[in-house]
């Protein structure tokens, strides 16, 4: 899919680009694109809790569901929400699961946020149009051989604002 024009909502469309269909063969398919989750693969009188909109309940702390060892983040948990709240459950999820997995308790103390706040600012259609993508570094293809290490290296702080800033506004004002 690519996004063309605008639709009554002010948001681009999806068009369908001809020719990139393709199968790819796997053992299992979750759909992730919905206004509430399905939980009819859950068998009946499982013992999951769901709540009233339909999604499961987690302990807060540890995204554990009612069931011992089963832990579950996004949507299915929050309902619908952003990719980077989700990435952020996940994370917790990831981690609760590692202290599961050891027999560890889970320390009480928040980790640390991920993320950085960044002030929302209102841009005109001109200023957006000048605003270039920021480069993102990367290692030298000398360097990439024999090893593991990462290829794009991250944007410095100032840039990665500045992309947020261009990323966050999304032609909300059309």
């Amino acid at each position: 899919m690519r996004l063309e024009g605008f639709d009554s909502s002010g948001r681009k469309r999806p068009v369908p680009i001809p020719g990139s269909e393709f199968t790819l063969p796997v053992d299992t398919v979750i759909p992730a694109i919905s206004w509430e989750p399905d939980l009819s693969f859950l068998p009946a009188g499982d013992g999951f809790q769901v709540t009233k909109v339909a999604t499961l309940m987690v302990d807060p702390e540890t995204l554990q569901t009612s069931h011992a060892g089963v832990f579950t983040a996004g949507d299915v948990v929050a309902g619908p929400g952003t990719v980077m709240e989700a990435i952020a459950m996940g994370k917790l999820a990831a981690r609760s699961i590692g202290y599961y997995l050891r027999g560890e308790a889970m320390p009480k103390e928040k980790p640390a946020k991920a993320w950085t706040q960044v002030e929302a600012v209102v841009l005109s259609d001109e200023e957006i149009e000048k605003m270039k993508r920021s480069e993102m570094p990367v290692l030298a293809p000398d360097k990439r051989r024999g090893n593991f290490a990462e290829v794009e290296l991250g944007l410095p702080t100032e840039a990665a604002m500045a992309e947020a800033r261009r990323c966050l506004r999304c032609d909300l004002s059309r």
